[in-house]
């Protein structure tokens, strides 16, 4: 016994004609009563009383009638459930995005992009690239947005160029704070070379916006960062005598959905405009 036959069933004792139920399911009216014949014959019972004027049910067609009726409207119920839950997934956006780009980059555009897109779904977490590549892998990000490309992922593509540069002011200070995205990270681990061959011995990593903030507007002391980030006014901007790549790239999963196309091109635009 099919799905198929038991919706002719029903339409059958809807319509109570052979005739009309066929054309209600938009097919021919024996490929209908042989279908109903079939499952009669399956069944081992009579489902219909047949005269020329009318089609009714038996007393076992009604009973069997009470069944298929609530085990289709379950039938039902689940494919709704099992498309709204394929719908939710494909409006569902996971973004893992290095911390040190997140506020600069990111989040200006995701305003943005949800008052174009309102019934999608944006769920971004802020990690060092190293985490990125493993929720990537493992945990179902669709996109993710690193520091640095030392270990190239096939998927990357430069979203905005960047190398560690020195913010400095007018009158530094003597000892020389460094921000970077994370010591983990490759940027990190050049800088923290670069700055122990100098013989910069008071470095201090972190990679919270925040104090990168606070550091850029309230100190005096040297910040060092990726050269997308805006200059301050009261900062210059000294390139380092050593190129240590610190470009933003986009790293994306295969094959994605149009409506994460449409996140990574709205992305693509958001970094030429708030990078």
């Amino acid at each position: 016994m099919e799905l198929r036959q038991m919706e002719y069933f029903l339409a059958v004792s809807r319509e109570r004609s052979f005739t009309k139920a066929a054309e209600s399911l938009y097919m021919s009216q024996p490929a209908i009563t042989n279908a109903i014949n079939t499952l009669e014959g399956e069944l081992g019972i009579k489902l219909f009383i047949r005269t020329k004027r009318l089609v009714t049910l038996t007393g076992e067609g009604q009973i069997f009638y009470n069944y298929v009726s609530s085990l289709m409207k379950d039938v039902n119920h689940t494919l709704y459930r099992m498309n709204e839950l394929r719908e939710s997934s494909l409006r569902l956006i996971k973004v893992a995005v290095n911390s040190l780009i997140a506020t600069t980059m990111f989040l200006p555009m995701l305003g943005e992009y949800q008052e174009s897109y309102p019934n999608s779904q944006v769920i971004f977490t802020t990690s060092s690239n190293e985490r990125i590549r493993h929720m990537m892998e493992t945990k179902g990000y669709h996109i993710g947005i690193i520091l640095g490309n030392s270990d190239p992922h096939p998927n990357a593509k430069m979203l905005t160029e960047g190398k560690m540069t020195c913010f400095r002011t007018a009158q530094p200070e003597g000892a020389l704070t460094t921000i970077v995205s994370d010591g983990n990270d490759e940027p990190g681990k050049q800088l923290s070379s670069y700055l122990h061959r100098n013989g910069i011995t008071s470095a201090n990593l972190t990679r919270g916006y925040d104090i990168v903030s606070y550091m850029l507007e309230h100190s005096n002391r040297d910040v060092f960062l990726p050269s997308f980030f805006r200059c301050p006014e009261h900062r210059v901007n000294c390139p380092l005598d050593e190129n240590i790549d610190a470009s933003a790239y986009l790293v994306t999963q295969a094959n994605l959905p149009k409506l994460h196309q449409q996140f990574i091109e709205l992305l693509e635009r958001g970094v030429k405009i708030y990078g």
